[in-house]
């Protein structure tokens, strides 16, 4: 670690980058990688409040504090929302950070990291940002306002999977990695909720990882946003539910290298565990997590194409009957069967329906004694027939469960009980697919029971209660999720790429790239390889050869492709009778 500090500049040097603040330019900080320009960093951010937005002016003077392995590069500086305001550089050999600390009262609405309000600027409009916030049809957009860094990388990796397959942008591209979801960005990006926290920029042959580092109990932000543009920022949105009483001190941005864009990746997630940031799971595998996995949509998505029907239709006893037996006919190997959407007769009361299933713990009971464990599929913020006053709302309409609430808590407890006990009159499941996780709430004006448990938080909350509740009623209960974010290792057992989305003839890149982030974000988690949905046969094909090369596979489909209604001949059942069967071998031998 390199200090110099002279009446020109201030200068830190680790091994891999050069950071420089001139003395007469207080307002930026030029970052180097190798002697490459990487940005033009704007040293200040604005911190919005609810009561309007953070105007902000130049830094008063970057001072050095200096450590035995690390220095911080300290300044104060102007805010019109907070009594005072601090920014902060911390740098060490293999990395630095950046944050932000204020002193005062109000709740916050965003963070705008190197980006800020400057009066300046806001002299050459009428309408305020303040307006902005206040108004629901602004006629610009509220990066128009912002005064922001200026990009020297070439390339921006964002690890949140999108259905296009974009995940390497210009920098002059906005890219959003968020709990919730959009179905219009990059053709939609609901997949995973939410990947890492992290973006990776690329300077010449080196990839700098850029991801925020938050304490334990306080990702309570809904999304991380590369806000993108001709001066760059990033932005994590806390729509009001953090509250500041004296002094808040931001999560941090972390930058680290790597040589690849995965390799800086994990770089950050492997920063993060070695500091307690996130958890480093320790948990033994039963057997019987590793053996292939068959889920029912795909066959009741078939169903429902011939008929016209709606899939959930479908999730009844006869066609689950119907699956096993054509499974067991063609000696197709598998272990684990998902019961999928909708098995039970209320969402969020998770009984079944017992049109659908007369006797569903017979079901399983046969099952378990044919050697195959079933999942229950769940629907993780589904309130249907939940009392509103359990649930999140918003205009004082529900808008999902609340998790926050002890009496939401208590009953979603005995509803994993009732669904994973062996006891008299519980159905003996083995676990769960969670699933639309991307529901949950999210912008101004949602209210709940803990009001500040908010976005990740919120997620990590109702997973947390699930998983507790799943080993109690059951110890080897597997828990199967698509939160590939390494907050979440311990309260996910295996990770769900999800759902493919893709007209591109080959799928295998696409779901590649979702396994090498999940492997980034938790090591420990097994992998469920998903098959569903896939636009034509070849495609499908292809994958049911790779899905042992990425985890555990599962399978979807069993007669057709319901998106191209080519019947399975015999061909299909050869190529997952020697696909699956050639894994099965393996991960029974130790190899998987």
């Amino acid at each position: 670690m390199e200090i110099d500090e002279n009446e020109a500049k201030i200068m830190a040097a680790g091994k891999w980058y050069r950071l420089e603040i001139a003395k007469d330019e207080p307002l930026w900080a030029d970052v180097h990688v190798e002697d490459r320009g990487l940005a033009r960093l704007l040293g200040v951010s604005s911190l919005d409040a609810v009561a309007g937005a953070d105007v902000v002016g130049p830094p008063a003077g970057w001072r050095v504090e200096r450590d035995n392995d690390t220095c911080r590069l300290v300044a104060e500086g102007a805010s019109s929302v907070w009594d005072k305001k601090r920014y902060a550089f911390e740098c060490a050999d293999d990395w630095f950070t950046y944050g932000v600390e204020v002193e005062g009262s109000g709740r916050i609405e965003s963070l705008h990291f190197f980006e800020g309000f400057f009066q300046k600027t806001l002299d050459d409009y009428v309408l305020k940002p303040g307006d902005f916030l206040a108004q629901k049809n602004p006629c610009r957009p509220l990066k128009d306002w912002l005064t922001g860094s200026m990009a020297g990388f070439e390339e921006v990796f964002n690890p949140e999977p999108v259905t296009v397959f974009r995940q390497w942008l210009p920098p002059f591209e906005r890219a959003d990695i968020s709990v919730t979801s959009s179905r219009g960005d990059l053709g939609g990006s609901w997949f995973y909720t939410p990947a890492p926290l992290c973006y990776c920029v690329r300077s010449g042959s080196k990839w700098v990882a850029i991801g925020v580092a938050a304490n334990p109990g306080e990702n309570s932000f809904v999304n991380f946003e590369y806000t993108g543009g001709e001066l760059f920022g990033f932005r994590l949105a806390y729509d009001g539910h953090t509250r500041v009483e004296g002094t808040w001190r931001s999560p941090k941005l972390v930058f680290i290298v790597g040589d690849s864009e995965y390799d800086a990746l994990a770089r950050y997630v492997g920063w993060l565990r070695d500091r307690g940031y996130v958890p480093v799971p320790k948990r033994d595998v039963p057997s019987w997590w590793r053996e292939p996995i068959v889920c029912g949509w795909g066959e009741q998505c078939h169903l429902a194409r011939r008929s016209g029907n709606h899939p959930r239709d479908y999730a009844t006893e006869t066609v689950y009957g119907r699956i096993v037996e054509l499974l067991r006919e063609k000696q197709i190997p598998f272990g684990t069967l998902i019961i999928d959407d909708k098995w039970q007769a209320q969402y969020g009361l998770n009984r079944p329906d017992v049109g659908k299933w007369p006797d569903m713990r017979a079901f399983i009971d046969r099952m378990a004694a044919e050697g195959v464990r079933v999942l229950l599929w769940y629907n993780s913020w589904g309130a249907e027939g939940v009392p509103p006053d359990e649930c999140i709302t918003k205009d004082g309409e529900p808008v999902g469960v609340d998790p926050t609430n002890p009496a939401y808590e208590q009953r979603l407890r005995e509803q994993v009980r009732s669904m994973l006990s062996a006891d008299e009159g519980c159905l003996n499941a083995s676990g769960f697919k969670i699933d639309f996780t991307a529901d949950i709430a999210a912008g101004p004006g949602c209210h709940l029971h803990q009001d500040e448990v908010w976005g990740v938080e919120l997620q990590k909350r109702l997973l947390s209660i699930i998983y507790s509740a799943a080993k109690e009623a059951k110890a080897d209960a597997l828990v199967i999720a698509h939160t590939a974010n390494a907050y979440f290792g311990d309260v996910v057992d295996m990770l769900r790429l999800n759902d493919i989305c893709s007209d591109f003839r080959s799928v295998v890149p696409t779901m590649e790239h979702r396994q090498k982030v999940a492997r980034a974000a938790c090591p420990e988690w097994l992998i469920d390889s998903d098959n569903y949905p896939l636009s034509h046969l070849p495609a499908w094909r292809e994958y049911v050869e790779v899905q042992p090369q990425l985890g555990v596979p599962s399978l979807y489909y069993l007669t057709s492709l319901h998106s191209e209604g080519t019947e399975f001949g015999e061909p299909e059942y050869e190529l997952l009778r020697r696909a699956y069967g050639a894994y099965v071998n393996e991960a029974r031998a130790g190899g998987s």
